[in-house]
């Protein structure tokens, strides 16, 4: 293998590792745990939750009982029932969070920069126990459970526009995409609902509840995440299909690995 094939091979492979999600821009990524100062499965969840894409742009806890139209206080006095858990068996995932309804919290984001092609996705867990939880809600766009076994898309005003069936204790990914003013509901990549409407918005978005209701995610959350849509957008390859989420350097470090090996082959 000539020194200029290596180059170019070097090139490729790196061009490769970079284009993971390359049809978006991540602008907030909260890992729910593993970025977060001294998390551990089993203790309380941190007042503030870390944006691992080094945007800024953190969760903070908030009391779902604050009135409508005042400004929500901080984390309430009584005990945070929020744990971080251990996601489970055959997870790459670390750790997740893991809400309560005996705990009437939410989480807040900073305003998240956002343009007119752009998504939010998380990943879900719960068990049915016959009471009302919410997932996600921006702007009158919501994911939540309504005490059955179906996970259902909303828009306020309108009611439910999809469900699906969950399996108790399963995990799933749910994405929702704007593309050229149509938005999409997406369940492990797979579109349940389509739409004309200008998506979430970056300055209303609550993770596990909806700010002045008692509904809080009594299940788990995993590895959310905001982003812009660059280009095209495929949900197979440009959503988080896998609860693995490597980092950027690691990549690098995988493609180099891969290079090596190749170089290896090529010289025996």
């Amino acid at each position: 293998m000539t020194r200029s094939t290596l180059i170019l091979a070097l090139a490729g492979v790196l061009a490769l590792a970079a284009s993971a999600q390359a049809g978006t821009v991540t602008q907030a990524l909260w890992l729910m745990g593993e970025d977060d100062p001294g998390a551990t499965a089993g203790n309380a969840v941190n007042a503030t939750g870390v944006d691992s894409s080094g945007n800024g742009n953190s969760l903070t806890l908030y009391d779902e009982w604050w009135p409508v139209g005042s400004k929500p206080e901080e984390v309430p006095a009584n005990p945070i029932l929020a744990t971080y858990v251990a996601p489970g068996a055959g997870a790459a995932s670390s750790l997740a969070v893991s809400m309560s309804t005996g705990d009437p919290m939410y989480y807040y984001a900073n305003t998240v920069s956002l343009g007119a092609d752009h998504g939010i996705e998380m990943w879900v867990r719960l068990t049915n126990n016959g009471q009302r939880r919410d997932a996600f809600w921006s702007s009158g766009l919501g994911i939540w459970n309504p005490s059955d076994q179906t996970i259902n898309f909303h828009l306020a005003g309108t009611g439910d526009l999809a469900s699906f069936n969950y399996e108790d204790g399963a995990w799933y990914n749910l994405a929702i995409v704007t593309v050229g003013g149509q938005t999409t509901f997406y369940v492990n990549g797979e579109s349940k609902y389509s739409f004309e409407h200008s998506g979430i918005n970056g300055g209303d978005l609550t993770v596990g509840g909806v700010s002045g209701n008692y509904s809080p995610w009594d299940g788990a959350i995993d590895n959310v995440r905001v982003f812009n849509v660059d280009g095209a957008f495929d949900p197979m390859s440009d959503l988080t299909l896998s609860m693995d989420i490597p980092e950027p350097a690691t990549m690098s470090l995988l493609a180099l690995g891969g290079l090596a090996a190749l170089i290896r082959r090529k010289r025996k």
